[in-house]
């Protein structure tokens, strides 16, 4: 009588486990119908995760440290441990992208305003130049490349020489100019810009020729351009001027505009 007990007991134990849908033994990969066949016996939504679990068994994707799979309990944990791996990998991601699209705006909202400063600066210089052009007239006459010699009377070397007429069109006197010159050549090709420093005294509204003087280099490319051009031309914009009275024109006297003003350049 006892032993029959036991025998009972046991068979009990044994179809339960037969019967426990979640306790199904696998043998992965399986086969869509093996699995719809497994799946059938499971609640729904334990049922999409199996199915899951078996189609990603199929193509061999793991996740790192992922374990054996012998049951059907087996597989639909080892699915929810890898779609929550996978939603925290999303999660990182987008929170990553998430700044990198913060730094992207940021730098890109820096690099405008530094755009918008240049803006704004190249106008107010714009600006100066006219304010300059107003009370100054300058007409370009000759230029020449002239031989250069030391003590000894032996050349050295060359500079050139570029006559330009001023005249003050103020009734107060002018003893400084500075700003840049620009060289063309007959085609209008940009042969280099320099900067004009000039203390002289333009007064009487009077024309007058002043020379500018610049070192010929055999070694800068455009001065050798210069040199084979049949022609050059130049334009200047002006900077900053000085009154003997010592009022000036420049950068700190002409209050700043939004409003972009066309250059006036000679």
């Amino acid at each position: 009588m006892k032993k029959q007990i036991v025998f009972i007991a046991v068979f009990c134990i044994f179809l339960s486990a037969c019967s426990d849908p979640y306790q199904q033994k696998i043998t992965p990969p399986l086969t869509p119908a093996q699995a719809e066949k497994l799946a059938t016996k499971l609640p729904e939504a334990d049922k999409d995760i199996f199915l899951r679990w078996a189609k990603r068994s199929a193509t061999g994707e793991k996740y790192g440290g992922e374990g054996s799979v012998s049951v059907v309990k087996d597989a639909i944990v080892t699915q929810q441990i890898f779609e929550a791996r996978q939603a925290d990998a999303y999660e990182q991601e987008k929170s990553e992208r998430s700044k990198a699209e913060k730094i992207a705006k940021e730098e890109q909202a820096k690099l405008e305003l530094q755009r918008q400063q240049l803006v704004s600066r190249a106008e107010h210089r714009r600006k100066v130049h006219e304010h300059i052009v107003e009370a100054i007239d300058g007409k370009f006459l000759s230029y020449s490349l002239k031989p250069q010699f030391d003590h000894y009377n032996r050349p050295i070397g060359n500079y050139w020489v570029f006559v330009i007429e001023f005249k003050n069109k103020t009734n107060k006197e002018i003893i400084g100019l500075a700003g840049y010159v620009t060289i063309e050549d007959a085609f209008g090709v940009n042969l280099g810009s320099y900067p004009l420093r000039l203390e002289t005294s333009l007064k009487d509204q009077k024309p007058q020729e002043t020379p500018l003087i610049m070192d010929f280099n055999r070694n800068d490319k455009f001065h050798l351009a210069m040199r084979e051009s049949q022609r050059l031309t130049i334009r200047w914009f002006f900077e900053s001027l000085v009154f003997r009275d010592g009022t000036r024109i420049d950068d700190s006297t002409i209050e700043r505009s939004s409003v972009p003003a066309k250059s006036k350049t000679s």
